[in-house]
């Protein structure tokens, strides 16, 4: 973030950065599928990381307990999206790209 303040206004340092943290959650999150925990036996290979945050292999009922993680992860691009709309002062462009990157992650 501060790398890129240094070379762009606040506002569209904000939207650069709510781009690439898109770009990283979804591709982290959603896209790769697998566990990094060599142990597991492959028994979340089919899985993404969202899907292993509320589920186990063999559990048909979600648990309320680690529903809650997801919630706690949905926080952090909500509070992004809003700084770089904020900070792009509520500009048109600024808030359809911020939007559309928080609607998609």
């Amino acid at each position: 973030q501060l790398a890129v303040m240094a070379v762009t206004p606040l506002g569209l340092s904000f939207t650069i950065t709510n781009i690439v943290h898109g770009i990283i959650t979804m591709t982290y999150l959603h896209w790769i599928k697998g566990s990094p925990n060599f142990y597991e036996q492959g028994e979340m290979n089919a899985m993404t990381f969202w899907e292993q945050l509320v589920s186990r292999p063999g559990d048909d009922v979600i648990c309320p307990r680690r529903e809650n993680r997801r919630r706690v992860l949905l926080l952090v691009p909500t509070l992004l999206c809003y700084v770089a709309c904020h900070f792009g002062l509520y500009e048109i462009k600024v808030n359809l790209m911020n939007l559309t990157v928080w609607c998609f992650c």
